[in-house]
């Protein structure tokens, strides 16, 4: 009888950028996994970030949040109505050099809002009857606070569900 083991500990690359960096202060984003913070950071231009990670078998999450946002981060007209606002875009997530989309086509990825005071206040304002769900599809591009999590099963081929890249 062989015995085979899994190693947990593999690569995380994610690539983001800033849609509208025009547009107020810096934007900040945190990464965790399974709940555990990696990293904490403001982003004004692109960033490539590489972790080494310890996985579980079976169900992981991988959060991308975006925190404490500023109205300068947004541009509106007269009627308060919103023009331009300034987004996180995932770029690329790479796990074990594995391409993973931020969308929630073929997944269970998705996005948790966090809705602050200030947000609230201006949306029951301007857009009356609006509703405020607490998770959303999953989108690359993040214009308000709140978390884009991805998920996925380790070892990889549980998952099924993967594109890579060949040469």
């Amino acid at each position: 009888m062989s015995v085979s083991i899994t190693s947990t500990k593999t690569t995380c690359k994610i690539s983001l950028s800033r849609i509208n960096p025009e547009l107020g202060p810096d934007l900040k984003c945190r990464i965790y996994l399974n709940n555990k913070q990696l990293d904490t950071f403001a982003i004004s231009t692109p960033r490539d970030l590489q972790y080494t990670i310890n996985v579980d078998d079976g169900d992981n999450y991988l959060d991308v949040e975006h925190y404490d946002r500023h109205n300068r981060n947004t541009e509106t007209d007269a009627n308060n109505n919103v023009l331009r606002t300034s987004m996180i875009l995932i770029k690329d997530i790479k796990i074990h050099d594995v391409k993973f989309y931020a969308t929630s086509i073929h997944s269970f990825n998705k996005f948790l809002p966090a809705y602050d005071d200030a947000y609230l206040e201006w949306a029951r304002m301007n857009q009356p009857g609006k509703n405020f769900p607490e998770e959303m599809k999953a989108s690359p591009e993040i214009g308000l606070n709140g978390k884009f999590r991805l998920h996925f099963k380790w070892p990889l081929y549980l998952h099924a569900l993967y594109h890579t890249k060949l040469y």
